[in-house]
C-alpha cells in the first residue's frame, strides 16, 4: 500500500513539475501548423522532395497534394504568403502549359491521384491559369471513367482490379465534391453518397 501511495505522489509532483516548465512548441506564440510548415520548408527546400522524393524528380502523389493543402490552408490562418508561394511552386513545375502533368497518367485510374489535385481550385481560382482547370477537368473525367466495383464504388487503383478501398473515399470523394459544388454538377453528389454507402 505504501508503494502504491509513494508512486502515486511521485506521479503528481512529477506532473506539477512538467506543467510549470514551458515548451515552446506549445507554450510559445508561435501555432504549432506554423512550426509544422516552416519545419518542412526546411526539410525540403523544393516542395517536389515532400514525402522524401529524390532531388531532380517529380510525382503527381496524394501525400505531397495534401501537405501543400495544408500549407495553404496555414497561409489563410495565419498570413504566411511565403506558404502559398511554396505550394505554388510545385503545381508551376508539374503542372504543364498545356494542362498536363508531369507523371500522372489518367489510364492507372488511381484513385490517389485525385487527391493532389484539391489545391488546384483555389490556384484556379486565385490565379485564372487554364491549365489549372484543365488539370481539374482531367481530374473529373478520369472520376467518370473511373473502373468500378458491381455496387458502383471506385476501384482502388487499375493495377487492384474490382477492390474498394476505405481511404479511397478521403482521395477521391472531397475532390469530387468540390468540382461538382462549384463547376454545377448535382448529379454527381447521388454518386459521391453511393461511394459511402457501398464501402
Amino acid at each position: 500500500m505504501k508503494k502504491l501511495l509513494f508512486a502515486l505522489l511521485a506521479c503528481v509532483l512529477l506532473s506539477a513539475a512538467c506543467t510549470e516548465q514551458k515548451h515552446p512548441l506549445i507554450d510559445g506564440d508561435k501555432p504549432l501548423a506554423v512550426w509544422m510548415a516552416e519545419s518542412e520548408m526546411a526539410r525540403f527546400p523544393s516542395p517536389a522532395q515532400i514525402d522524401f522524393i529524390p532531388v531532380g524528380q517529380i510525382k503527381w502523389n496524394y501525400t505531397t497534394g495534401l501537405e501543400l493543402l495544408a500549407f495553404m490552408e496555414a497561409a489563410k490562418e495565419y498570413n504566411r504568403p511565403d506558404f502559398d508561394a511554396y505550394a505554388e511552386r510545385y503545381y508551376d513545375s508539374i503542372v504543364q502549359p498545356d494542362g498536363s502533368v508531369l507523371s500522372y497518367a489518367r489510364e492507372k485510374y488511381n484513385i490517389d491521384h485525385v487527391c493532389p489535385a484539391r489545391p488546384l481550385f483555389e490556384l484556379y481560382e486565385r490565379t485564372g491559369e487554364e491549365r489549372y482547370r484543365q488539370v481539374l477537368d482531367t481530374i473529373f473525367l478520369q472520376l467518370q471513367h473511373h473502373p468500378r466495383i458491381a455496387a458502383g464504388g471506385f476501384w482502388h487503383k487499375k493495377v487492384y482490379p474490382h477492390q474498394m478501398w476505405l481511404d479511397g473515399l478521403y482521395m477521391g470523394c472531397p475532390f469530387y465534391a468540390e468540382y461538382a459544388a462549384r463547376y454545377g454538377k448535382p448529379e454527381a453528389f447521388q454518386d459521391i453518397i453511393n461511394q459511402f454507402c457501398v464501402v
